[in-house]
């Protein structure tokens, strides 16, 4: 597990034991990395103080100390140091696992082979056996709770362990959906041993196919398959199939124990030398981080970022996979180093006050660093409260709270290389390193995972992630071995989707050859629209299906540099919008036109410019900005009742990105040609509200973000937040 910042609700001691950093909180407590008085790094888990005075919650959180106190020296548990009360929160205490856990070892290097599943199996067979020959059945074992070492897993979490002849304690949590056996799902039911080995076959499916034998998804859901359907093993390897549909019998009575399962996965020998190299590789990268300082309280003034490179080291691995006496450990999740050039202004949250009318708002806090360099804010995104923003010329990535101003943390970035894709809590680019998988950067500390092989090549495309809802991100690729110096019309293109909930590919189709390297799109309502420079092309966004199509003409515009002419689409609300030189407005679920702006209509003569650049829809009506300067308000019903807004600016270059809707105002964005951060647009009124002057007297690019309550802009060295209500 890699450590979190402390936060301001955290104190500073526990029970003697310095706390240095999170390492993660659940329904119970928060799980801490701390130093005992003596200088030893331990994980400490305490109650959550508005649980400690629950009798019921202490007497649990009793019974997990005494279970692991009396596990003793069982090699796949950590030591027990101590345990107490501290101000009435209980706490406990066990050596540190430096290692990742299984979750996160099989999202950020992929389904494990058939010989380390195996090693991973008879290790874990071996350390449930010790368990149950102790009398004690882990009721939770699932791969968060599985930590790994070049030795061999570590258990973690007994919070919900119990004695074989333990009675079920009514309202007690019988363990994760995903990985829970059928027995633990009735009260009166005996959860003993086989339950353990029930999970087990679940863990080994997961590592060997990055899900679980029942899918991922809502509990009910999930439950309702494990109770009533088959596991899905297509995917395990042959050889294992067999033992692990065993495991996962309905009956507990058909299942093999522990100890045969240990003799039938084979996969003996050292546990390192069976590991997939990436894991291994990352273990001896968090290894080689020990005694690193730890960081600054979430809630300090900015710090500055450390700026550590990625090292590969696997000397002396095995000796401090499991921290015993001495040296703080701190698994950092950024980079950087004391001489980096980026400054920071500590953020300074006024007080509301009262304006008059056309006077901007005031800053609530300003991030200072160098964002003037090529690549830096056109692919900012705002996910999570934290505003992440890759800096193509450095490769890394700052994470910078929305809400303070302060920097989160900062990562190395050799994946996205400045493009990033929003979908749910996670960031989505292509992979350099990793050909043919996508990589999934988190926003809450800056970590990535990366999918399993998509069987695509995504070396030839600048941004093949296009398109993102709250749960899958469409890209397009090309058939492996796809070459730079191949001709455009020998190249296969491949268009896909991928599921980020369930970490899986929903599905994959053949495109027509094309020499674009970046793709044009938008998914709303279930339905996915994709722009080429002579169609546009609507797919279900579940299945792939082709729905409708409608020809656009291939002589209007000329491509850029991409291979893709400047026209843009955009799909919300039942309504697309293909916008280029002309507009045309179709039903999403038919592509029925809807009505049609020709170029004439804008009153220029200007032959062969994108008039017209991104588009927002908002219900039935329509945000065009026109030549990058002037804002056009359409209804979807009938494009004659609307309202325009006017610049006094001259005409960029390239069309501008969509309007931003936010706080009562549309603000038209204006790329790297205003002297205007941002000029917002009344909604009541269709003038001006108020401008905010650049202050910055270089050209930047300008990248406009909101959450609906705060304007945030970032141009040149400065990310700014205005409020709006």
């Amino acid at each position: 597990m890699r450590p979190y910042p402390l936060v301001d609700d955290d104190p500073y001691t526990i029970g003697g034991h310095r706390l240095l950093a999170r390492l993660g909180s659940g329904g119970m407590g928060t799980v801490y990395l701390a130093r005992t008085p003596t200088g030893r790094t331990v994980a400490l888990k305490a109650v959550h103080p508005a649980l400690a005075e629950n009798p019921d919650f202490v007497t649990r959180f009793q019974q997990e100390t005494d279970t692991v106190r009396a596990l003793g020296d069982l090699e796949h548990v950590p030591p027990f140091v101590g345990a107490g009360t501290d101000g009435g929160r209980p706490w406990l205490a066990t050596a540190y696992v430096v290692g990742p856990s299984l979750t996160e070892a099989v999202a950020a290097h992929g389904p494990w082979p058939e010989a380390s599943v195996r090693a991973l199996g008879a290790q874990l067979a071996h350390g449930l056996a010790a368990l149950h020959r102790t009398g004690v059945v882990h009721r939770d074992l699932k791969p968060s709770n599985i930590l790994l070492t070049p030795t061999g897993p570590r258990l973690v979490d007994f919070g919900i362990a119990r004695a074989t002849d333990a009675e079920h304690r009514t309202g007690e949590s019988p363990g994760t959906p995903a990985y829970m056996a059928p027995e633990q799902l009735t009260a009166d039911a005996p959860a003993g041993p086989p339950c353990d080995v029930y999970a087990l076959g679940s863990v080994l499916t997961y590592t060997a196919c990055a899900r679980p034998p029942f899918g991922d998804g809502e509990p009910g859901e999930v439950l309702y398959r494990i109770t009533h359907e088959e596991p899905e093993l297509d995917a395990v390897p042959d050889g294992l199939r067999p033992l692990l549909a065993e495991c996962l019998q309905r009956e507990p009575g058909s299942r093999p124990t522990a100890v045969s399962v240990a003799e039938q996965v084979g996969g003996d020998g050292w546990f390192g030398d069976r590991l997939p190299a990436a894991v291994l590789a990352d273990i001896a990268d968090r290894t080689a981080r020990t005694g690193e300082r730890p960081p600054p309280r979430a809630s300090a003034g900015p710090p500055e970022p450390h700026r550590f490179t990625r090292r590969r080291l696997l000397t002396g691995v095995a000796a401090v996979a499991v921290v015993g006496a001495g040296g703080a450990v701190w698994a950092s999740t950024g980079t950087g180093d004391s001489g980096s050039a980026a400054r920071r202004t500590a953020p300074s949250p006024s007080a509301s006050r009262s304006r008059d009318p056309g006077d901007p708002p005031g800053a609530l806090w300003e991030y200072r660093a160098n964002f003037t360099r090529s690549g830096i804010g056109a692919a900012a995104v705002l996910i999570d409260g934290t505003i992440m923003v890759p800096d193509d010329d450095n490769r890394y990535v700052y994470g910078i709270d929305a809400r303070s101003g302060t920097l989160r943390w900062t990562a190395d970035d050799d994946i996205s290389f400045g493009f990033l894709a929003a979908c749910g809590t996670t960031a989505v680019s292509r992979t350099v390193a990793q050909s043919g998988r996508l990589a999934g950067r988190e926003s809450a500390d800056g970590r990535v995972w990366l999918t399993a092989p998509l069987d695509v090549s995504f070396a030839l495309l600048f941004q093949p992630v296009f398109a993102a809802d709250g749960r899958a991100v469409y890209a397009v690729g090309h058939d492996p071995g796809t070459q730079q110096g191949d001709e455009a019309a020998e190249r296969d293109r491949i268009l896909l989707a991928y599921d980020m909930t369930d970490r899986r590919l929903r599905w994959r189709r053949p495109l027509r050859r094309s020499a674009a390297t970046a793709a044009v799109g938008a998914v709303a309502d279930g339905v996915l629209v994709f722009l080429e420079n002579d169609e546009v092309v609507a797919y279900r966004a579940a299945t792939g299906t082709p729905v409708w199509s409608r020809a656009l003409s291939a002589t209007v515009l000329d491509p850029q540099y991409n291979g893709l002419t400047k026209r843009t689409v955009a799909a919300a609300d039942g309504t697309v919008v293909v916008a280029g030189r002309g507009v045309l407005c179709l039903d999403l679920r038919t592509g029925r036109t809807l009505w049609s702006l020709d170029p004439e209509d804008t009153g220029t003569s200007m032959k062969g410019y994108a008039l017209h650049g991104g588009t927002t829809i908002d219900g039935t009506t329509i945000y065009l900005s026109v030549l990058g300067k002037d804002l056009t308000v359409l209804r979807r019903d009938d494009r004659h009742k609307g309202w325009e807004w006017r610049s006094r600016l001259s005409v960029p270059d390239s069309p501008a990105p969509p309007p931003l809707l936010a706080g009562g105002y549309v603000f038209p964005q204006r790329g790297s040609a205003s002297v205007e951060d941002a000029i917002a647009v009344d909604l009541r009124t269709h003038s001006t509200a108020w401008t905010l002057k650049s202050v910055d007297s270089e050209a930047a690019e300008t990248k406009l973000l909101s959450d609906g309550r705060v304007l945030y802009v970032l141009r040149g060295t400065r990310l700014r937040a205005y409020p709006l209500t």
